[in-house]
């Protein structure tokens, strides 16, 4: 697993961005038209498809977060990815927030030991484990602020309990905690490019596109959730 950040410092991201929760189910239909389903990923793979306005190559116009062109950064960053064969962390700017008023995480039992898996609650509907996190963690039990090693040490991601299996990680807990427990985190998605090949087009003199009106090829960087093994 490569902990290589996504260079969202390139420059004119373009709309629209298209995100795509993925899902695979069996689906077994009798004589009698009756459907018996079978769900076979805990979590769903996201697409996400980025397409760039313009990709600049001015050695005189470089971001200040950049110490290369934005082409250059873009290229080499998926050149270093090897294509599809690396993953990444790519933070949603959309997407990347967890507060303590947004959610309350679950408290499980294993083998007479507590866990909480850290996770996000999409829509209040849909909890989704959490596999990288952008900065410190915060667990909070009944808003009083946990401490590391002392309360619950933080394993994973990608943890096989006795009843459970989370994708993310998982603290486990050294205290048991008093409800409800609610956490503060920035997180990144895990990724990888989905295709080992890429056009960059340069349509005007140092001035490239992966997409757009004046591409010649119409093509966005196609990104997907890499999901880790279960330890």
């Amino acid at each position: 697993m490569s902990s290589e950040i996504y260079p969202d410092a390139v420059r004119w991201l373009a709309y629209t961005v298209v995100k795509t929760p993925e899902f695979s189910t069996v689906n077994q239909r009798a004589v009698s038209a009756a459907e018996t389903r079978l769900v076979n990923w805990q979590n769903p793979i996201w697409h996400w498809e980025l397409t760039y306005a313009v990709i600049r190559d001015q050695l005189g116009n470089i971001s200040p977060d950049l110490t290369h062109t934005d082409l250059r950064t873009l290229m080499g960053f998926y050149m270093a990815r090897q294509g599809m064969f690396d993953d990444f962390l790519y933070s949603d700017p959309n997407d990347n927030t967890v507060t303590p008023d947004d959610q309350e995480l679950v408290v499980v039992s294993a083998g007479g030991i507590l866990y909480t898996p850290i996770q996000r609650l999409m829509g209040g509907q849909f909890y989704e484990d959490v596999t990288d996190l952008d900065g410190p963690l915060a667990l909070y039990a009944n808003a009083i602020l946990q401490v590391q090693t002392v309360d619950y040490n933080l394993i994973g991601p990608g943890v096989a309990l006795d009843g459970f299996s989370f994708a993310g990680l998982v603290a486990q807990w050294i205290n048991p905690p008093a409800a409800p427990v609610t956490a503060a985190f920035s997180f990144f998605f895990r990724a990888r490019f989905d295709v080992d090949k890429v056009a960059f087009e340069e349509f005007v003199n140092q001035l490239w596109t992966l997409g757009g009106s004046e591409a010649q090829v119409s093509e966005s960087l196609k990104l997907i959730s890499a999901r880790v093994p279960l330890a």
